[in-house]
């Protein structure tokens, strides 16, 4: 196209034509690689005299319903189905033909995805019917997901068009469903919604039904008890005596390296499990564990390998680290984020939020490294301190 541009303003110099920059690519676009094909435009276009741009080339040529096209997907752009329609019922009135009309939309909608994903060498590869202000002004206005939906849609409409008894009420269905991708339950329609997810997707915390980790067990009343127990803080019925965070007694023998602090009163459910800043969540695999037999097995063997899927949970956020784009994209799935969120709010105690990055998960913090882990080894020293010579510690 640029070699047949700089021919054709050469060829306008030597003849007297005014042509404009503009002018010479659009024709060049058009004659799709042929320069006597682009000289023959060129000749029927001055026919009329006077300076030959854009608007005389769409005239000339009678390519004016590729501005119409241009006109409808700046409605679409604006997600403003009103205008569309409106747009549409006066081109119809006017006796334009319904499958050309969703032919240029596709062939413009071609353009802007070819601009999108190849904007240098994609030049040679554009269909030629539309300039390049407007497919400067339409593209950025487009990603690329977007794209490939919408050309989806009206290749599968100028299709089925072909045999439909009503096609003025079919391509309003598409336009509707151009200015309104949620309508479109087509595969590339759910994957446009899919890519554009946020990537931290927050989950509720389901209530617990059964348990989750290994059950906490219950200290016994010890030999001697100088003082009284505490008044245990009220539990609600529905949680299972494992999940139920146990009361210390206090003792007035030997001190404790660090006693367990009591349970609040005004927080009866279990505490939020501790966060390893800069590291993997140590309670990962502990769901990453609990989640086999709950998410199909197609994709928990990518789930539950830890050279492809590691976890990492910073504050509320949980971060899945795949370890290519093909797995972020195998985990990056309703089905599985509402699963894996659900499990791991379940066994942190309180609702996180999901990313799905790609990378390699960053690595633990060493043991006593964070105040969290030194407060568990006290906690564990207290405990083993009471000298109970009835249980078995693994």
């Amino acid at each position: 196209p640029e070699e047949i541009t700089g021919r054709l303003r050469y060829v306008a110099g030597q003849e007297g034509i005014d042509l404009t920059e503009e002018g010479a690519a659009l024709l060049a676009r058009l004659a799709d690689g042929g320069m006597r094909d682009a000289l023959s435009l060129l000749d029927q276009c001055r026919g009329m005299g006077g300076t030959v741009d854009e608007a005389r080339v769409y005239s000339s040529l009678g390519l004016a319903g590729n501005l119409e096209a241009a006109e409808l997907m700046e409605h679409v752009a604006d997600g403003d189905s009103t205008a569309a329609l409106e747009q549409l019922s006066r081109l119809y009135a006017a006796g334009k033909e319904m499958t050309a009309l969703v032919g240029e939309l596709a062939s413009l909608t071609r353009d802007l995805l070819v601009r999108r994903t190849a904007p240098r060498s994609g030049a040679a590869l554009m269909t030629g019917g539309f300039d390049e202000e407007t497919l400067r002004r339409l593209a950025p206005r487009f990603d690329i997901p977007r794209l490939v939906q919408m050309l989806n849609l009206l290749q599968k409409s100028g299709t089925e068009l072909k045999i439909s008894t009503n096609r003025r009420t079919d391509v309003e269905l598409c336009l509707v469903t151009l200015c309104d991708p949620t309508l479109d339950t087509s595969p590339a329609g759910l994957n446009l919604r899919l890519s554009r997810l946020e990537q931290g997707v927050t989950v509720p915390a389901a209530p617990v039904s059964a348990p989750l980790t290994r059950p906490q067990p219950v200290k016994p009343a010890p030999k001697a008890a100088p003082a009284p127990a505490p008044v245990r803080p009220a539990v609600p019925d529905d949680l299972p005596p494992w999940e139920v965070e146990p009361t210390p007694v206090p003792r007035a023998e030997a001190p404790r390296p660090a006693p367990v602090p009591a349970a609040e009163p005004a927080k009866p459910a279990p505490a939020p499990a501790p966060v390893v800043s800069g590291g993997s969540w140590p309670g990962w695999a502990a769901v990453r564990d609990a989640l086999k037999g709950e998410i199909e097995m197609g994709d928990y063997i990518f789930l539950a390998n830890p050279d492809m899927v590691g976890g990492c949970l910073e504050g509320d956020v949980l971060t899945l680290w795949a370890c290519n784009d093909f797995i972020r994209g195998m985990m990056d799935k309703q089905s599985i984020l509402e699963k894996v969120g659900r499990k791991a709010s379940q066994m942190a105690g309180r609702t996180l939020r999901l990313a799905v990055k790609v990378g390699t998960a960053p690595a633990e913090a060493p043991v006593g490294s964070s105040a969290p882990a030194a407060a568990e080894a006290d906690a564990l020293e207290a405990f083993l301190a009471e000298g109970f010579d009835n249980l078995i510690v693994e």
